[in-house]
């Protein structure tokens, strides 16, 4: 019974600080011009947050091996919503083409392989060196998608 009951709180809590990190994104978004070039660090680490913590909710609702996830990489966690739930999984790449509303950018597939480890990337950018990529808009995309997605009865 503590299983379930932590499990369910696990799920919880990573819906809520996941909208709170996604908000966080929004508000510097909004609210400083040019955003990308004096606070891209900033959204990039709350936007890759707020997917991760999206995925691992997802995760955690569909799989026992919630206590094995201690990574960042987004390609990783993803992939086991595939095995878990394909169909949601599907629902998800939909909802992010349907977001991205762009054919010539990244399939999903190729923006979690270029920035599966954005989050790591982004918060320790000072020890990576300048061939950093970030495709902002797939990002944006990718995190409306888990958010759409993941909202479901706990």
């Amino acid at each position: 019974m503590r299983d379930r009951s932590e499990r369910r709180w696990n799920q919880i809590a990573c819906e809520k600080s996941a909208e709170a990190f996604f908000q966080a994104a929004c508000l510097i978004e909004q609210s400083v011009p040019e955003f990308l070039d004096k606070m891209v660090a900033p959204y990039a680490v709350n936007l890759s947050f707020a997917c991760e913590l999206w995925l691992k909710h997802i995760i955690c609702s569909c799989s026992e091996g919630h206590r094995n996830l201690r990574t960042h990489d987004l390609k990783e966690l993803f992939e086991k919503i595939k095995e878990c739930d394909s169909e949601l999984a599907n629902r998800i790449e939909d909802e992010y083409v349907k977001e991205l509303n762009n054919p010539r950018l990244l399939s999903l597939n190729e923006f979690l392989t270029e920035n599966k480890n954005v989050f790591e990337d982004f918060r320790y950018m000072h020890e990576k060196n300048s061939d950093m990529k970030l495709y902002v808009s797939n990002l944006g995309a990718f995190c409306r998608s888990l958010r759409v997605c993941s909202s479901f009865d706990i």
